[in-house]
């Protein structure tokens, strides 16, 4: 498995090649949180995630929300599957499929943080963050 963490605000390799498909997963401990992903090349897809959630824009509410309320420190950059080029682009979308349901039946207290199972968003916006409406605009 290949982790990364950030140090000194810098993303930082345990092990591992520098480029890398495949499969990975964004891991908030303390709260059991998960967000599940796939890219042709990991690092710079994590590179990218990591600049968006700092300068409040990600994509994704859910995990933007829960960056901006916790210590980045506490997020696990997760390689989940390594996959070849080819495979990548013939499969990789079943394959993400497939770890996000490992994570919904084999790890059910998991809470994850994706906005819709991989493929299914059909163009549809997901729904805010659980605690948005609760929010008070003052």
């Amino acid at each position: 498995m290949i982790a990364v963490t950030l140090d000194s605000g810098r993303l930082r390799w345990e092990l591992g090649p520098v480029s890398v498909a495949g499969i990975y997963a964004i891991h908030h401990d303390p709260t059991n949180s998960a967000y599940i992903g796939m890219a042709g090349n990991i690092l710079d897809r994590w590179r990218t995630h990591v600049r968006e959630l700092r300068q409040g824009r990600h994509h994704n509410e859910r995990l933007q929300a829960l960056w901006t309320s916790a210590d980045p420190s506490e997020f696990r950059f997760v390689l989940l599957e390594r996959m070849e080029s080819r495979e990548y682009i013939e499969r990789g979308g079943s394959i993400e499929t497939r770890w996000y349901e490992h994570y919904v039946n084999a790890q059910p207290n998991t809470r994850l943080l994706n906005a819709f199972p991989p493929g299914k968003s059909n163009g549809r916006r997901p729904p805010p963050p659980p605690d948005a409406e609760s929010t008070d605009p003052d």
